[in-house]
Order: C-alpha cells, then sequence, then structure tokens
C-alpha cells in the first residue's frame, strides 16, 4: 500500500490512509457527508484465500468494472514501457515498485473511516428501529453473535452492534489475522458457515451474522 501512496502523490493527488477498511466503508469514504474524496483505493483478497490480494477501485459510482481495470493496467504498461520497466517478470516488477516508493516515500494524511462508517450505521439502525423505550439502545435484549472470520468485519460487533445494546459475547474470531487461522471470511464457505452456526448454538444467541 505504500507504493500506491507513493504514486498517487507523485501524480498529484491528495493522498489519505484510511488504515483498516472494508468495502463498503470503502465505498461510503467517498460519499459520505462532508467527504472531498473522490475515490478509494483498497488492497484486499476481498473473501477469497489470501494470497488472492489485489486493488478494488472505486468512485462515486461504485466500484470499477472489469473495462475500467483494463484501461488502467494499459495506461500503467505504457507508463512502463516509456520508463523502460521490463514488464512480464514479477521480480523486476516489484523491485521497480519497491524502489519508487522508497524513493518518494508517501506522507499522506489519516482519516478514521472504519470509526466514521460505524457512526453511520450505528445512526441508521437507531432512526430506522425507532425503539420506544430504549432509542439509544434498541439493540438491548438481544443476543447476537458475530463470526467475522479474522477478516476486517470484527468492528461490526464491537463498534455498532454492542454500543446499541446487543449482548455480543457469543461472538468470534473478531481480531483481524490475514492469515485466517479458523476459517476464511466467505459466507459462501461451507466451513465458515458451519462456525457461525455453531458460535450461534453453543452462545444461545437470537442472531447470527
Amino acid at each position: 500500500m505504500p507504493a500506491v501512496l507513493a504514486g498517487l502523490q507523485s501524480a498529484g493527488a491528495a493522498a489519505v490512509d484510511v488504515g483498516l477498511s472494508t468495502t463498503p466503508a470503502m465505498f461510503y469514504g467517498i460519499i459520505a457527508p462532508g467527504s472531498s474524496v473522490n475515490g478509494s483505493i483498497m488492497l484486499t483478497a476481498s473473501h477469497m484465500p489470501m494470497h488472492n490480494n489485489g486493488l478494488k477501485f472505486f468512485t462515486a459510482e461504485g466500484g470499477l468494472g472489469k473495462p475500467d481495470i483494463a484501461a488502467i493496467l494499459e495506461t500503467a504498461a505504457a507508463k512502463c514501457e516509456a520508463a523502460a520497466v521490463p514488464l512480464g517478470d514479477a521480480i523486476l516488477d516489484a523491485a521497480y515498485v519497491l524502489q519508487q516508493a522508497v524513493t518518494t516515500p508517501a506522507t499522506p494524511s489519516s482519516w478514521p473511516l472504519l470509526s466514521k462508517y460505524a457512526e453511520h450505521l450505528r445512526e441508521m439502525i437507531v432512526s430506522g428501529i425507532k425503539h420506544p423505550q430504549s432509542p439509544d439502545k434498541p439493540l438491548t435484549g438481544l443476543k447476537i453473535a458475530v463470526d467475522a472470520g479474522n477478516g476486517s468485519g470484527g468492528f461490526l460487533a464491537t463498534q455498532v452492534l454492542e454500543p446499541l445494546g446487543a449482548d455480543v459475547s457469543g461472538s468470534q474470531f473478531l481480531e483481524p489475522d490475514g492469515t485466517f487461522p479458523n476459517h476464511i471470511p466467505n459466507p459462501e464457505n461451507k466451513a465458515a458457515m458451519k462456525a457461525a452456526v455453531h458460535a450461534v448454538n453453543t452462545s444461545g444467541a437470537d442472531l447470527g451474522i
């Protein structure tokens, strides 16, 4: 990611480092009230195995599609060719990128985007439920088990559900760990679903996420 930030700044863009985030949060960062962000880039394997890391690109219209990505790659290839950078050799390509990042390191500003997004989600839930007795804690009395699969979604339990009154004590695998020691954070993965169901059953939760 330092190389991406350095590249953005070298092209004249104002780079902002938001740290750990989620896909919806990266999009929200563009459209959030008062945001001055024009686009965002996320380094992630999404719900795939950890070695499938790549870059996700977002604009106010949503995520970039295959034609957009192809255009970016073609532009990058043309610039590399103009700079006499060998293409197709992973080691040489990586060496060039790292050299550029070290030579012109980025000095991005920082923005706690995930906290801002969590605040947005809490506000949506409060305004959506309109609980007559507990307007600020509308989830009071509910036990919700969150299985984040050691991805970036653990904040949902600690920064969204729990502050709204939910009991999240049955949650598991909330700490981010890119090696995914328990199961990959993919809701279509059978092992992931089995683990989530087990968390709900053993904790007596009303709901599992």
